[in-house]
């Protein structure tokens, strides 16, 4: 009966073999003969085109690397994107202590004057900070040199290195608004969450 039957279509040099049960099989030296009707297996039959047809796997192949592409490119992106939005913010808060954990290992304490460092972040606060200011952290560069971080948990690091950099107070209160921006996006989280998605 055809119902007992489990037709594993020929694929390349491998001819046609129809398995029954108590591990009895049929094997076919050629194609399969007429008295075996493919139309009573539509599925294992259209399978078995399939894989026969070139024109259509390459397109398979084609699809697959488009597919891979598209979702490479904007599926994990458009995920990030939409879980960093809806994470509630004391997980975003976790997230962040842990981050800014890991700087302070690459980073030592900052020698720069509390003076300093209270008339950068006044500035900052009078500029930029539109009544939500985020917390300013000084940092001595150590092992990321030169840079200003923003981390989830509303902390923005500036390094000793980049502030004796900047010309003048502006060029510092431009990394801040720049870093402010990172915040308000959630940007270190979503690229967090798309390296954890690719």
């Amino acid at each position: 009966a055809y119902a007992d039957m489990q037709l594993i279509g020929a694929l390349g040099q491998i001819r046609p073999v129809v398995e029954l049960k108590d591990d009895a099989r049929i094997e076919f030296p050629h194609m399969l003969p007429e008295w075996f009707e493919l139309d009573k297996k539509r599925v294992q039959h259209s399978i078995w085109k399939l894989e026969r047809s070139p024109s259509l796997i390459l397109f398979s192949l084609v699809f697959v690397g488009a597919f891979i592409f598209a979702f490479l490119k904007w599926g994990i992106p458009g995920a990030a994107n939409y879980v960093a939005m809806q994470l509630p913010a004391d997980t975003i808060s976790k997230l962040g202590d842990q981050a800014q954990e890991q700087v302070f290992d690459l980073t030592e304490p900052s020698t720069l004057p509390l003076a300093r460092q209270k008339q950068i972040i006044q500035s900052y606060q009078d500029v930029v900070a539109n009544g939500q200011p985020a917390k300013v952290l000084f940092r001595a560069g150590g092992a990321i040199g030169t840079n200003a971080l923003a981390i989830p948990n509303n902390t923005i690091i500036l390094t000793d290195e980049l502030v004796n950099l900047a010309k003048d107070d502006h060029e510092i209160i431009g990394v801040l608004a720049h870093e402010q921006g990172h915040l308000v996006e959630r940007h270190s989280l979503k690229q967090a969450l798309s390296s954890l998605g690719f």
